[in-house]
């Protein structure tokens, strides 16, 4: 598979069997098949090998550099408890320096979460302070209110084709319900299992051709991925995921949560109770502000809350995000279906997006965005909603159906531009420019009522004694009982069909 690279299995090879473990599911393996991995350690690279079967652990094991564990056919279970990790209690490393180049392939490693005790929390494999790691093929489960996958201050990791399935918050109230089948953290107290405590963060990450979802006796995880710590300083860098799936989520699908030159892509959320993909930045200190964010050709079923985010803060911008080619269908009431806040020179190009419970597309406090080719059908809001943002392209879109309000609102923008697009039945005006909006061209849109309420094709509304500059040209408002076709509150350079130049066509 491009991009993932499979581990060289070179070394000596080290059965679990030949050092007794049983692997019958009645005794405690763990001890023998830790002799394997420490074998495997002694001689500075190895393979260890796990037999098909059925492994009851009471402790969890420690795998260290340089080692290959191949577990196809095996199942690893240890009720309520951490399976694997790339360190051992008192261990302490700096940045990236502990255990790696490290891979566990194939297996079902299971946490058996249904029997843990009340406030029980393990990640299932856990790796810290580490370069190369993969975990392919691997299927992980019933984990108990933490994470299947855990890199923390990973520099190269992999996950691929794996499947999470089953989670289960033994919190007192809940309180993990954000838990990530595979997190992505960064080293600070009380996030990390092991100093030091430096603030290392993971970078050149791949997750791709993963699954969440339910087992057969518990639910989905929080997430499929995501992280939810930050330091001062410290990006998670070059993350990219790809073709996965998420079937239901107690929270975000995804979210990249301080992360930059990220790629999430091909990718089928649904059932996600809040965002379906999200990337975001910390509301307050430390203040981070990342660039690049990529999220192309996703398919987002029905979320409670937003289809795709991406938000900056007050004074840390996101510069650079490209939101193409996805498909949202249907957000939580109150909700869009795509969401911009706080970003500076980011495209939202060629999106399908239906049935969102507040506007289809909501861009705010940000500056240069382009919001060109899509469609957004049936939204229970405006179709297009720009606030408090300058210098805004809304060009070549489809708006079809609003149950409230407008095809395409602006507010309190200066300098921007709405051309081209073609809007049917919206619930207000085709086109609204409402208070703060200067120097805005309206050019060359073809509005119809189709059967809709809508009141008039263009609608500008400024205080009568500030002119706000903005002109409307050239645009096809024919064939419709408008009332008035253009309706103007306060001044606004409005060309006729009268006037030497080129006009809106009413008729």
């Amino acid at each position: 598979m491009q991009g993932t690279p499979t581990p060289r299995l070179d070394g000596t090879i080290f059965n679990v069997a030949e050092f007794t473990a049983s692997g019958d599911g009645a005794g405690d393996d763990a001890a023998p098949i830790q002799r394997a991995l420490d074998a495997a350690a002694a001689a500075g690279r190895g393979v260890v090998v796990i037999p098909p079967g059925t492994y009851r652990l009471r402790t969890n094991l420690v795998v260290r550099s340089n080692t290959v564990i191949s577990a196809y056919g095996a199942h690893l279970i240890r009720a309520g408890g951490p399976l694997l990790r790339n360190f051992a209690s008192g261990d302490a490393f700096p940045r990236h320096g502990g255990n790696s180049h490290i891979a566990v392939l194939g297996g079902i490693w299971d946490s058996a979460a249904a029997d843990a005790p009340a406030d029980a929390r393990y990640n299932t494999l856990s790796f810290i302070h580490c370069t190369d790691v993969t975990v392919r093929d691997v299927t992980v489960r019933d984990v108990c209110s933490a994470h299947g996958v855990e890199f923390n201050a990973v520099d190269g990791g992999t996950v691929a084709d794996c499947r999470f399935e089953g989670f289960r918050d033994a919190s007192t109230g809940g309180r993990r319900r954000f838990s990530e089948a595979i997190q992505l953290d960064v080293t600070v107290s009380g996030s990390s299992t092991i100093g030091a405590f430096d603030g290392t963060p993971c970078r050149n990450i791949l997750i791709h051709g993963c699954h969440s979802g339910p087992s057969a006796t518990l639910g989905p995880f929080g997430k499929l991925v995501g992280s939810h710590t930050v330091a001062p300083e410290a990006y998670y860098e070059d993350i990219r995921v790809i073709g996965c799936t998420v079937d239901g989520a107690l929270d975000d699908g995804i979210r990249g949560y301080g992360w930059r030159r990220a790629v999430i892509s091909g990718n089928l959320v649904t059932g996600a109770a809040g965002r379906g993909i999200a990337v975001d930045v910390p509301a307050g200190s430390p203040r981070l502000t990342p660039d690049s964010v990529v999220i192309s050709g996703n398919v987002v079923g029905k979320t409670g809350r937003q289809g795709i985010v991406v938000a900056g803060a007050a004074q840390a911008a996101v510069f650079g995000v490209r939101i193409t080619g996805n498909t949202v269908n249907g957000t939580g009431a109150g909700f869009a279906g795509v969401w911009l806040s706080g970003c500076t020179g980011a495209a939202v190009v060629g999106n399908d997006v239906k049935g969102a419970g507040q506007s289809g597309i909501y861009t705010e406090l940000g500056d240069a965005t382009v919001i060109s080719g899509n469609t957004v059908r049936n939204s229970a809001s405006n179709g297009v909603n720009v606030t408090k943002q300058p210098g805004v392209l809304v060009q070549g879109n489809v708006v079809d159906t609003t149950a409230a309000n407008h095809g395409v609102f602006l507010t309190e923008s200066a300098d921007s531009s709405v051309v081209g697009n073609h809007i049917t039945a919206a619930a207000s005006a085709g086109i609204r420019l409402g208070e703060g909006v200067v120097r805005c061209l309206v050019s060359a849109n073809k509005i119809r009522k189709g059967g809709g309420t809508t009141r008039n094709g263009v609608s500008v509304v400024s205080p009568a004694t500030v002119a706000n500059h903005s002109t409307v040209v050239g645009n096809d408002l024919s064939g419709n009982d408008w009332s008035p076709a253009v309706s103007v509150t306060g001044r606004c350079n409005v060309v006729y069909p009268t006037h030497p130049v080129a006009g809106n066509n009413f008729l």
